[in-house]
């Protein structure tokens, strides 16, 4: 007897490129592998930059900063299980490097000071943050954790992630080529 949908042996090669070439979270057991990993990641986007950057030479300047992005971080194997916050990243990015890397599950993700700068999440750098209440800061089917002070700590749940994601830009045709090659 055969029964369709149990298999389906196809593999989407373009978005497992674009996963494998991020920063890979899982298994990170503490707040030191997280941040090992994605300085790593970092090293390798600035691998990457400086490369871009010989090969358009005579383009003139500098283009923005690549994004960290990834995730699969799971503060279960933590001691004391707890979240991540923007500090953790801003330590390992630098101040305008933006990162958003999502939890294991994708229903929560930490981003960095740059990243909720860009979202308006934070005032720009330098200026002084406005009071604000210490309750969470809720959207629609999501929620910003932020401190006591009411400043966001970088941590998004459900729906509030897509106020940072919405600003990473796709990928270029460079990307999107060097992605299929890792995909395959």
């Amino acid at each position: 007897m055969h029964v369709q949908g149990f298999v389906d042996p196809h593999v989407h090669f373009l978005q497992a490129g674009l996963f494998l070439s991020s920063t890979q979270l899982r298994g990170a057991a503490s707040k030191r592998a997280f941040q090992d990993a994605v300085a790593a990641h970092v090293a390798q986007l600035q691998a990457l930059e400086q490369q871009q950057q010989q090969q358009e030479h005579e383009g003139g300047g500098k283009g923005p900063l690549l994004w960290v992005q990834g995730g699969g971080w799971d503060e279960g194997l933590w001691a004391g299980h707890a979240l991540p916050d923007a500090s953790w990243l801003d330590e390992v990015t630098g101040p305008d490097r933006p990162a958003l890397l999502s939890r294991m599950d994708s229903h929560m993700a930490v981003a960095n000071s740059a990243a909720l700068r860009l979202a308006g999440l934070l005032p720009p750098a330098g200026a002084a943050a406005a009071a604000a209440a210490a309750a969470p800061l809720e959207v629609e089917g999501g929620v910003v954790d932020v401190d006591a002070r009411g400043v966001p700590t970088g941590v998004l749940r459900e729906n509030a992630i897509g106020l940072v994601a919405r600003h990473i830009p796709p990928p270029d045709g460079k990307q999107l080529l060097a992605a299929l090659q890792v995909g395959v």
